[in-house]
């Protein structure tokens, strides 16, 4: 299940003034209400009270330890925890964290989405939205609007996803990686896998040998790079699917998150494209050993791990 918090938030972060909010954007409503739709929604218990009454045509979780808050048509969590558990159970398999601040600073660290409607300009108010890395998130799409009819300032549609962050300290896939394929005469998906099994306890244990088709650049077929072959198998065995009907999603998106990031490095993904030699070919194996090539494909499998198993150690 996705996890996704939504939030309007000025340019200083404040996202409310007095239980409501500081400004007056009548498109934003309909967006909240078009995402929404269909889906689990988890708010806290004052976020609950300013609205007022049980949202329509979403499963209503409000978040409160109040054990005499029993109000109708909504089921209440004790915890965020218990309510992102409660909301696996509803029809979508997107849980949306709506406000207010507390919840959404336990959520974030958790969180594999942001909407943001950022409003151009800065506000007064008594709640903030949390800080957050810019660099943990990678822009999936932005609408700017400008103000007018039904709109206070000019405002922004945007869509985050959580990407990469490349902070490895105490990390240990990416050193066995890179020794595995120097030095221990595993070939690149090989080595990343391996050093994954080692050092994740997510990542099932089965045999190497179910990576050796991978290597080279899919069989030394010039396509997908072996390394990132090697995170993807890691990826499957923590976060796929053991049955039909399970959640896909979160599987879907470290991969995704993984190829977008490894391309914004390394400018491609391909094996031809970064090795720039045939290796099916004599010629391109020599060219290959001659430049030198497998120093920077031990880089990929390195950074391919690192990832990986921050990506697992967060999820």
């Amino acid at each position: 299940m996705r996890i996704s918090l939504i939030v309007a938030m000025a340019e200083n972060r404040i996202i409310g003034r007095a239980n409501g909010l500081p400004w007056r954007i009548s498109a934003d409503l309909k967006h909240f209400k078009a995402i929404t739709t269909g889906k689990a929604v988890i708010m806290g218990r004052k976020t609950y009270e300013s609205i007022g009454r049980p949202l329509p045509d979403r499963h209503n979780i409000v978040v409160s330890r109040d054990l005499d808050f029993e109000p109708d048509c909504v089921e209440v969590a004790r915890s965020l925890k218990a309510a992102l558990h409660a909301a696996e159970g509803w029809g979508d398999d997107e849980a949306m964290v709506i406000g207010g601040a507390a919840i959404y600073e336990q959520a974030l660290a958790q969180a594999d989405r942001l909407y943001l409607t950022e409003v151009h300009a800065e506000v007064q108010g008594d709640v903030s939205f949390p800080e957050f890395d810019p660099c943990q998130w990678r822009e999936l799409s932005r609408e700017r609007h400008s103000a007018g009819q039904g709109a206070d300032h000019d405002y922004s549609f945007v869509v985050l996803e959580r990407g990469i962050a490349f902070d490895v300290d105490g990390l240990d896939a990416g050193p066995r990686a890179r020794a595995y394929f120097a030095d221990g005469g595993y070939y690149c998906a090989e080595a990343v896998l391996k050093s994954l099994m080692e050092t994740s306890d997510r990542v099932e244990t089965v045999p190497v040998r179910v990576a050796s088709g991978f290597c080279s650049g899919l069989a030394r077929t010039s396509s997908l790079c072996g390394a990132l072959s090697g995170g993807i198998l890691a990826l499957n065995l923590a976060l796929g699917r053991d049955e039909p009907g399970r959640p896909i999603e979160r599987n879907y998106a470290a991969i995704r998150d993984l190829m977008a990031l490894f391309e914004a490095r390394f400018g491609a993904t391909q094996c031809g494209v970064l090795t720039g030699v045939d290796l099916d070919t004599e010629d391109g194996r020599q060219a290959f050993a001659a430049k030198g090539q497998k120093e920077s494909c031990r880089d990929y499998a390195a950074v391919v791990a690192e990832w990986v198993e921050t990506r697992l150690r967060e999820t």
